[in-house]
């Protein structure tokens, strides 16, 4: 392929362990990835040991800061000759500094992806205003001058505290709730920007 990388190989007995130990392994020295690039696991109705493989990955990715992007039909991207029309989906449950909302628009950069657009979900309570939180997400979202299209998606808080998200949605930045303990704005002392 001509491509020069650094490799590494990790013998365990079975697939979910070698993808933990590549999780806290890969980088060199202070040069570590802050984001795990994998595919929904296309068996995942039927196959179970894939689905506890995709989880175990999730959750050692939790465990270590890692950002996760999951790409739908990873196993199918398309070549670097197509060209993809039709929207890019990101679906952002917590402000992660930017990443998700850079990622997508460093895609678009791509021949492959240049005709596609980029949608953004925005996950908030059903407390909240779905007009004045899709206005503050916009607003935010143009301070960066990125071309997004902005939706909100209304769910109950109790599924938001499941998944872990508490944060709120304000013009220029994203607060986590400082009450949350487990929260980076809790965790390092400021605020998520």
């Amino acid at each position: 392929m001509g491509v020069d990388a650094f490799a590494k190989i990790v013998y365990t007995p079975n697939r979910t362990e070698g993808i933990s130990a590549l999780i806290q392994t890969t980088g060199m020295g202070g040069l570590s990835p802050n984001c795990i690039l994998a595919s929904w696991p296309f068996s995942w109705v039927v196959n179970s040991e894939a689905r506890v493989r995709f989880i175990s990955t999730l959750q050692a990715c939790g465990v270590f800061g890692k950002a996760v992007i999951i790409a739908k039909e990873g196993h199918s991207f398309p070549k670097s000759g197509k060209t993809m029309t039709g929207p890019i989906d990101v679906w952002w449950l917590t402000s992660d500094g930017g990443l998700l909302l850079i990622l997508p628009f460093l895609l678009q950069k791509h021949q492959v992806w240049r005709q596609c657009r980029i949608r953004l979900y925005t996950v908030i309570s059903t407390s909240d205003d779905p007009a004045e939180m899709k206005a503050q997400v916009q607003a935010y979202v143009d301070d960066f001058r990125l071309p997004l299209e902005v939706h909100t998606v209304q769910v109950p808080p109790a599924v938001l505290q499941q998944v872990g998200s508490r944060t709120h949605w304000r013009r220029g930045r994203a607060r986590t709730d400082p009450q949350d303990e487990g929260s980076p704005a809790h965790r390092e002392g400021n605020l998520m920007t």
